[in-house]
């Protein structure tokens, strides 16, 4: 199971943008009140799903001593229940679905576990912190509409609430992403110093972003008394590129140039320090992660502004709360090769960072 990489990422991601969102825009002596914080993002090429719940709040005296409290921003175990439901949808124009009013019951229901895990030191309460997860892999379906509830046990009432739809599936009958196509390398071309990269727009999908995996081998040789001992050791790097939001209303197809001096300068940080010998490994994989238009909103809403007006509203999509219930993808994929041969303009190039690639 991916669940440790996966909540090590969602939390990380989720906690920071907590420290943003909780900006309070009321009276800092008003009468304490909780609200519940809600963060989870679904992906249906994830094998776990994970739900941060935690709580803001407004009430006298210092904001910041209350933050390290335990109980002040956290719900103990057994105090709520997260679940999450999959609906019967109606599709409206374009790719947008909505829940079907005439639908009596979930097709879906997942009722989430509570764990906790290590949290590093900061402003706030740095002990175990608590996470909702259920098992989904290959549970989900593109045609539902999903809800996520946060349920006070004590009452038996609804606290929090959000709905969001999946992302859809490429078109089987092609390519996902067609430049470079699958008889082509991934290079960069003359002068220009570009590699177009084209794909076709998934439902629902709101924004973009590519990135491009470099595979090298680290080549130790080890004296032993008769000889050396050879150990190989893969690795990767993430080369990653700027965003696009084309309209999500439709399926279509875009582009984006992928620069050489973006790609040299990622390789040139992660290796010029590394004096191990390297094998270039002739492929790269190019990864094209895309999330739906209400992440897409949250994200713009927590984004440094360059005007000189700083103020922008906080987004949410939580029903009685603050927060984000949204859909990705960050697994599709497509393997090109590179231009195997030594003295391609590609291999130089690479040769030319100073640092020792074979």
């Amino acid at each position: 199971m991916k669940m440790k990489r996966y909540k090590y990422i969602l939390l990380s991601c989720l906690l920071a943008a907590f420290f943003v969102s909780c900006e309070v825009e009321f009276s800092p002596n008003a009468e304490w009140k909780e609200m519940p914080v809600v963060y989870c993002v679904l992906d249906q090429d994830d094998d776990t799903t994970f739900v941060r719940v935690q709580r803001c709040y407004l009430g006298s005296g210092n904001q910041y001593e209350y933050a390290t409290i335990y109980d002040s921003i956290n719900y103990r175990e057994g105090d709520i229940q997260v679940k999450i439901l999959g609906w019967p949808s109606l599709r409206s124009a374009g790719q947008v679905l909505s829940v079907d009013p005439s639908a009596t019951a979930p097709v879906k229901d997942w009722v989430c576990d509570y764990m906790e895990i290590e949290k590093s030191d900061g402003a706030f309460n740095a002990t175990k912190q608590p996470v909702y997860f259920c098992p989904t892999k290959n549970q989900f379906d593109t045609n539902l509409v999903y809800q996520l509830l946060v349920i006070d046990t004590r009452s038996g009432d609804t606290i929090a609430r959000a709905t969001t739809a999946l992302l859809g599936n490429p078109n089987t009958n092609r390519e996902f992403i067609t430049k470079p196509s699958n008889n082509s390398k991934f290079q960069f071309q003359g002068n220009t110093g570009m590699c177009e990269l084209q794909w076709f727009t998934l439902p629902r999908a709101r924004k973009y972003q590519p990135v491009v995996r470099f595979y090298y081998k680290d080549f130790i040789l080890t004296p032993n008394g008769h000889g050396n001992d050879t150990t190989i050791i893969r690795h990767s790097i993430d080369i990653e590129y700027g965003t696009k939001s084309p309209a999500v209303n439709e399926v279509t197809q875009c582009n984006r140039s992928i620069d050489e001096q973006t790609y040299l300068s990622t390789l040139r940080t992660h290796l010029q320090n590394d004096t191990v010998h390297k094998i270039i490994i002739d492929t790269v994989d190019i990864y094209l992660r895309c999330c739906s238009e209400e992440l897409s909103n949250y994200i713009y809403s927590h984004e440094t502004s360059s005007s000189i007006n700083q103020n922008r509203v906080n987004y949410t999509n939580v029903e009685g709360g603050l927060g984000i219930f949204a859909s990705r993808r960050t697994h599709m994929y497509v393997r090109r090769i590179t231009p195997p041969n030594g003295d391609s303009d590609y291999k130089k190039k690479i040769h030319k960072l100073g640092v020792n690639l074979w």
